[in-house]
């Protein structure tokens, strides 16, 4: 077999399926690249087994089929290199050998091929497509949800951002437990039946990658025995991963309503007094704050022992509040209050509690943006000294 293509199409492959391809230590393979040329199309293929993905290229010239296996960092590195506009690869065979050969116009690379090609994972291709939408808004939104999503290994559900596909919208939902964030995209044209898919926290880095250059992604789902696979198409790049068994949590039961008070700061401004607060935690250690809310005035401050000595941090900005009493107390996680705040992308935010006629709040908070009414956070309080 022998197959012509551009290096453009190979460079740009090789360099996005790096991040799929396994460093082989336990199963030496994995660190390898399938290839596999039919019906006009080079198909490159890379996983680890947990997260798989290939690519489609087109081919200049093709005398016969077939498939091998090489080493992707090495490939990754031989057509980078190469200073021609086209790469030929072929595979020779003889009494039982098979090597394979990369002629980059100006150099020909001769390998033996490393390891049988029927030893790389059978793939599994073949998948439903349930959702297409724009590249743009799908990398998005997932980037937003990402830092919501739970990197507990022992809480394996929520190790996902689930897609809800609703009649009445389209909901993207990440969770650890601790905070939640709700985006919703309304329907052009609402599905004929509703369904579900999962996202793996861990394939989000790897979108920017493969969507580049597409205009649509598409979403399905491979059904297996012994469980679902996603498969998301961005033109000719795919990525597969494992979607979750089981149910996901009912995240609307924790969406507060018709809370009695209301308090709307600017963004940025929290964000600067939350940055020069953060300076007296050590990095390992719970960096637990408290708001204390006025009529007119927020106040965010934090108390650390170090050396048996206390060290206070306390920062001001205006508000605008309607509370039913002064002052009411919101004692929160500092990271989870930053990244809640670095997750919308306009100014002016509205933080909805219920304080319950306690000292402190205690019922999960809500924050959300006229601007930007599509998204919608809620955080779970902490008791702080």
């Amino acid at each position: 077999m022998r197959v012509e293509v551009r290096k453009k199409d190979l460079v740009n492959a090789t360099k996005k399926l790096l991040r799929t391809a396994d460093s082989g230590k336990n199963v030496p393979i994995l660190a390898c690249l399938l290839a596999e040329i039919e019906n006009g199309k080079l198909r490159l293929t890379t996983t680890d087994l947990e997260v798989t993905g290939w690519a489609e290229i087109p081919v200049k010239a093709q005398d016969g089929e077939g498939k091998f296996v090489f080493p992707i960092k090495k490939f990754e590195k031989i057509v980078s290199k190469a200073k021609g506009n086209s790469i030929v690869l072929e595979v020779k065979e003889t009494e039982g050998n098979r090597k394979v050969i990369i002629d980059t116009g100006k150099t020909s690379f001769s390998f033996k091929e490393p390891f049988p090609v029927d030893e790389f994972p059978e793939i599994e291709r073949d998948f439903n497509s349930l959702l297409e939408m724009d590249a743009e808004t799908f990398l998005n939104i997932s980037k937003k949800l990402l830092p919501f999503a739970s990197k507990d290994e022992g809480r394996y559900i929520l190790n996902f951002i689930n897609i809800e596909a609703k009649k009445d919208a389209l909901h993207f939902v990440a969770t650890d437990g601790h905070y939640l964030a709700w985006y919703k995209v309304d329907w052009e044209v609402p599905p004929n039946e509703e369904f579900q898919i999962s996202i793996n926290r861990k394939v989000v880095p790897l979108f920017k990658a493969f969507i580049s250059n597409s205009p649509t992604v598409e979403i399905g789902i491979i059904d297996r025995e012994e469980g679902a696979k996603v498969v998301l198409k961005a033109g000719d790049y795919y990525l597969s991963w494992k979607a979750f068994e089981g149910e996901y949590p009912d995240w609307r039961a924790v969406i507060p309503e018709d809370y009695p008070n209301r308090t709307t700061f600017c963004r940025k401004t929290l964000l600067e007094a939350i940055d020069e607060v953060s300076v007296l935690f050590e990095k390992d250690s719970v960096p637990a704050v408290k708001l204390e809310i006025l009529d007119k005035e927020l106040t965010l401050s934090a108390k650390v022992i170090t050396d048996g000595e206390e060290q206070e941090a306390v920062s001001k900005i205006e508000i605008d509040s309607n509370v039913q009493r002064e002052p009411i107390v919101i004692g929160f996680n500092l990271n989870h209050l930053s990244t809640t705040l670095k997750t919308f992308s306009k100014e002016t935010i509205r933080m909805l509690f219920d304080d319950e006629a306690n000292d402190c709040v205690v019922a999960p908070v809500l924050f959300t943006c006229s601007r930007e009414p599509e998204l919608k956070i809620v955080v779970m309080p902490m008791k702080v000294q």
